[in-house]
C-alpha cells in the first residue's frame, strides 16, 4: 500500500499596511483615514510606465514602455525625467539610494546590453566588464555607490559580480566545484548576498564579503 504524505493546513496570514508606512515610502504624509491616488504618466510617446525603485526622499525610478523602453527618474513634484541611453533602444533603470544615485542597464549603439550608473545631475557612467565579456547588468546598489550585479565572462556564462564607487568590476565566483551562481542584494558594507551552485548540483544560498 502506498503511503502518502500527510495533508497540511495551511494558513495565510493577512498583513495591513499602515497609511504612514505608505507615506513615507513615497515621502509624502497621507492621514490614516484617506489616501490620494497619483498618476506619474509616461513619457511623451509611450503607453505605460513602471516604478522599480524609491528613497527616503521620494524620488522614483523606472521606465517607461511601448514602444520599446526607456529609463524615467520621476521628481518628489512627479516631474518625469528621461534617463537616456547609450545610442542603443532600450534603457532601465532598477533601482535608486539615498543619495539619488541610479542604477540599470542600457542598450549601446550595436545592440549590447551595459550595466550603467546615473548620478543625481542624470549623468550616465558605464560599469566595467569582465575581461572578454560583452555585457551586464544591476541587480542593486547601496548607500555608498556600490553596484551587484551580473555580467558576461570570457567562458560564455553569466557571473555574479560588484562594482565599487569608481565602477571598477569584481567577479565574485561560486563555492567550490560549483556552477551557476547569481547576485540578488546588497549592503552598505559591500556584503553581497545571492545562491550559488554545489558540487553535487543544489543551490544555496550564498554571502560574499
Amino acid at each position: 500500500m502506498r503511503i502518502g504524505r500527510p495533508r497540511q493546513r495551511v494558513f495565510r496570514r493577512i498583513v495591513l499596511v499602515p497609511a504612514v508606512v505608505l507615506a513615507a515610502l513615497v515621502g509624502t504624509p497621507v492621514s490614516a483615514s484617506a489616501s490620494t491616488a497619483v498618476d506619474l504618466g509616461t513619457l511623451p510617446g509611450y503607453l505605460n510606465s513602471r516604478p522599480t525603485g524609491v528613497n527616503d526622499d521620494g524620488i522614483i525610478v523606472g521606465y517607461t514602455e511601448y514602444p520599446g523602453q526607456r529609463a524615467v527618474r520621476w521628481d518628489r513634484r512627479g516631474r518625469i525625467t528621461d534617463l537616456g541611453t547609450l545610442g542603443g533602444s532600450y534603457s532601465q533603470a532598477v533601482g535608486i539610494n539615498a543619495r539619488g544615485t541610479v542604477v540599470g542597464h542600457a542598450a549601446t549603439a550595436d545592440g549590447m546590453s551595459r550595466a550603467v550608473r546615473w548620478d543625481p545631475a542624470g549623468r550616465i557612467t558605464v560599469l566595467d566588464l569582465l575581461p572578454g565579456g560583452t555585457g551586464g547588468a544591476v541587480i542593486a546598489i547601496n548607500d555608498d555607490d556600490m553596484v551587484t550585479g551580473h555580467a558576461d565572462a570570457a567562458d560564455g556564462i553569466s557571473h555574479p559580480v560588484r562594482w565599487d564607487r569608481a565602477g571598477r568590476i569584481t567577479n565574485l565566483g561560486t563555492l567550490a566545484g560549483g556552477g551557476r551562481s547569481e547576485a540578488f542584494l546588497i549592503n552598505d558594507r559591500g556584503v553581497v548576498v545571492g545562491v550559488s551552485g554545489t558540487a553535487d548540483g543544489r543551490l544555496h544560498a550564498t554571502v560574499w564579503r
